[in-house]
């Protein structure tokens, strides 16, 4: 996986030239990266009266106006309190949906191992009857190992190669002859789950797929949350199964979103010969 450091415009631009083969991992992870910004903008960005309110208290406390720095320090705090609440409600839901798919396996397990004799079926229907409910009791281990699996990630130490990308913004130094601006930015896996878990259950970002008025828009994205949130446990599985490293767990988890969500059009085949 390709280090994502600063540095020049001009020296990214060389790197692209020179080591085509990782050209397109930088694309993609670049534009999951824009991708994951756009949506720490609309869930993670705090109440406008609320930071008006913070920014008067610490000016009080200070007795003079606050610098650019300091708002900048208090508008992330509250960020990094909205994050922390989405996230305690993101591991919250997944550990109920967790424990209702080991009730229902253990109940699954009770079934199948029943002699079943009252239910006036044949032996071979019985056996494919039992055999239809191991696979479901297997799904559903799967399922609740999956997510075990991707709730402990979120507690894993940030490796600054994989979890931090260099992004690229119009550089407003005018004493500066670079035109854009390299922005280090650390996107946590804590940070990415709860931001895609969010978003998941988000309707109105999927009402441009559907016909009808609004309501009816929303009926349906609401009806297909099932279906997105499918999406994502496939993809928890493969992450288990797999083995993928913090880059790859990020990039699949946004995949999720990709061209269903409302402006979320990551790069993801390659373009590079």
């Amino acid at each position: 996986m390709t280090k994502s450091t600063g540095g020049s415009e001009a020296a990214h631009l060389k790197q692209f030239m020179d080591f085509k083969q990782s050209t397109h991992t930088t694309f993609v992870s670049n534009s999951v990266g824009m991708a994951l910004l756009h949506l720490s903008k609309i869930y993670f960005t705090p109440d406008a009266k609320e930071l008006e309110a913070e920014f008067q208290k610490a000016k009080a406390d200070k007795k003079a106006e606050l610098t650019s720095d300091e708002k900048n320090k208090i508008e992330k705090k509250l960020e990094q309190v909205k994050l922390d609440t989405e996230y305690e409600n993101c591991i919250n839901d997944l550990v109920q949906i967790k424990k209702a798919c080991v009730t229902k396996a253990s109940a699954l397990d009770t079934e199948i191992n029943s002699d079943m004799k009252d239910d006036k079926k044949s032996d071979s229907e019985i056996r494919q009857y039992k055999e239809k409910l191991k696979q479901e009791k297997t799904a559903l281990i799967q399922k609740a190992e999956s997510i075990n699996h991707i709730i402990k990630t979120t507690h894993e130490d940030i490796i600054q190669d994989w979890d931090q990308l260099t992004l690229y913004f119009p550089n407003t130094d005018t004493d500066s002859k670079e035109k854009y601006k390299a922005t280090p930015l650390v996107f946590t896996l804590k940070k990415v789950l709860t931001l895609v878990w969010k978003a998941l259950h988000d309707d109105k970002k999927f009402m441009q797929h559907y016909n009808g008025t609004a309501d009816e828009k929303l009926r349906a994205a609401h009806a297909d949350q099932e279906k997105r949130l499918e999406s994502f446990y496939n993809t928890i599985d493969r992450i288990r199964v797999e083995g993928i490293c913090h880059t790859g767990n990020r990039n699949d988890l946004v995949f999720t979103l990709n061209q269903t969500y409302d402006c979320i059009h990551c790069t993801k085949e390659s373009f590079i010969e």
